[in-house]
């Protein structure tokens, strides 16, 4: 693959509640930029997102898979997080490294819990969002009133860029408000479009809606609304630098829409993030810990900001990272701000989920992964040494359900232990540890799911079965015999007086 520039590089993540068609998405937007020749499905077992054995088997995202693509010669880095809560841990690593979130929602199904949890985490990284209401070829659809969902939901910068001719198995076009034309996409899933003159019964809804667009765009930047006020309208120059200032800055929310699964909407969608969306140096400077700062260009000193883990058979640790400054080739030396140990850069890779492309050297804002590194840990920072730099670790969610565990098999209980840590390694949201008051290893999650998934991994990976117990309490004290005491209380001061009497009986109970 060619060398790309930072300018050149858009960072993507789909988020939002499960089953939002966030993975249906990636294929689609996979599938335009041809890096795949066909769309798989999440019922078949073929995206390219979801390849692990879990995910095919229950039909869900597990893990954030990193993929990209080429459009118009620039990289498009796409990060699809899992949707269900168990698994936000996943998307809370993803909020620190990419430069624009895409929050799909379900035309079926509007604001979701999932979609708040998303949004706040957006709000606490400031990155820009734009939303997807996806799905749109499912009958019963409301389309207004999932889009004034959104609105109520988070205010009215939220603004409507496209909508619908019509929704369900016949939603095959769409009036976009940028270009002011309807977009009529073809029956055979490619993807393609034509432009036509939006229909007469749709026009003056799409100039009410045009009119609400431009005027957020103008009214988010001081010298564009005096100019608007001035001329009455913007120019397409001025009104396309305005749309991409103000997604920056977070004034303007916008909404797309699409079809993921017919390929309706998602090849106009790579346009918008090509044209719209902030490469990783619009961003502005990184900021380390004790008020450090580094540019977001390949000229400054190399630092690497690691966000995930994956340990693969027959590779080892597969560490993912981004490259906030500087440029990372294959043999760079380098440093881990966590511990100030060295660590020599090896085989770098590109990824396409499971598929890995080797390449020799990342600029700034680019993302990849890279194996074999010897002590290093999912929020750790690298860099050049002499230069250092390091950036805050990442918030992880508090587990939030617990288990105690025990091995099916004697002696076994190193591979637990081995097993365990090479988890949490992959999953820093779940936690163990060995309780030696109570003689028992204890696991703890974000939920049932996630701690079912985490033991099925432990005998997959590393032949190990458990059984699960309640967790002991760890008695200190306890009433070992009936008691009982009695305690009068008198108090006289003028006006009413106040007496009390009070019988206390101890016993013990059954331990539990």
């Amino acid at each position: 693959m060619k060398e790309f520039q930072t300018g050149q590089i858009r960072n993507i993540g789909l988020c939002g509640h499960g089953s939002t068609g966030k993975t249906s998405l990636t294929e689609a937007l996979l599938f335009n930029m041809k890096k795949i020749t066909r769309q798989g499905t999440i019922e078949n077992g073929t995206t390219v997102s979801d390849y692990s054995e879990e995910e095919i088997e229950r039909q869900i995202s597990l893990n954030t898979a990193i993929t990209h693509g080429i459009w118009k010669d620039h990289k498009i880095n796409i990060l699809d997080t899992p949707g269900y809560t168990d698994f936000f841990g996943e998307v809370v690593g993803t909020m620190r490294v990419v430069d624009t979130v895409f929050i799909t929602i379900s035309a079926s199904s509007g604001v979701e819990v999932g979609t708040e949890l998303v949004w706040q985490e957006a709000v606490k990284n400031n990155v820009p969002r734009f939303f997807v209401i996806n799905k749109l070829d499912r009958e019963n659809i409301d389309f207004d009133g999932v889009f004034q969902s959104i609105v109520e939901s988070f205010g009215n910068q939220v603004v409507l860029t496209q909508f619908p001719v019509e929704t369900g198995p016949n939603f095959d076009s769409i009036i976009d408000l940028f270009r002011m034309k309807m977009l009529k996409f073809a029956k055979d899933g490619s993807g393609n479009f034509t432009e036509e003159d939006i229909p007469a019964e749709l026009s003056d809804k799409a100039e009410e809606y045009h009119l609400k667009l431009v005027e957020a765009v103008a009214e988010s930047d001081d010298s564009l609304m005096e100019k608007y006020f001035e001329a009455g309208e913007l120019t397409e120059d001025e009104f396309r630098a305005g749309f991409k200032k103000a997604v920056a800055e977070d004034a303007v929310f916008p909404v797309f829409i699409a079809s993921a699964t017919t390929n309706v909407g998602p090849k106009r969608l790579l346009d918008v993030i090509v044209n719209f969306c902030p490469a990783p140096n619009e961003r502005g400077e990184v900021k380390g810990e004790n008020d450090q700062t580094r540019k977001v260009d390949s000229s400054e000193p190399l630092s690497l900001f690691i966000f995930k883990t994956l340990s693969e058979m027959h590779m080892g640790e597969l560490s993912y990272f981004k490259v906030m400054s500087g440029s990372v080739k294959t043999g760079d030396e380098v440093v881990n701000m966590s511990d100030g140990h060295g660590e020599r850069i090896g085989q770098i890779f590109i990824l396409n989920g499971k598929e890995k492309e080797n390449v020799d050297k990342l600029n700034a804002g680019d993302i990849g992964a890279v194996v074999k590194l010897k002590n290093t840990h999912t929020g750790d920072t690298l860099c050049a040494k002499g230069k250092e730099i390091k950036y805050p670790k990442i918030d992880f969610p508090e587990a939030i359900i617990r288990t105690a565990i025990k091995p099916k098999a004697k002696g076994d209980e190193e591979k637990i232990s081995h097993g365990l840590q090479v988890l949490h390694d992959e999953d820093p949201t779940f936690v163990y540890y060995q309780d030696p008051e109570l003689h028992q290893t204890i696991v703890s999650g974000q939920g049932e799911l996630h701690l079912q998934i985490i033991l099925e991994r432990l005998k997959k990976k590393f032949g190990v079965d458990v059984d699960e117990e309640e967790p002991r309490i760890p008695y200190r004290e306890t009433i070992k015999k009936k008691a009982t005491a009695q305690g009068k209380f008198k108090k006289q001061s003028g006006g009413r007086g106040q007496y009390g009497d009070c019988h206390l009986r101890l016993e013990p109970l059954p331990r539990g």
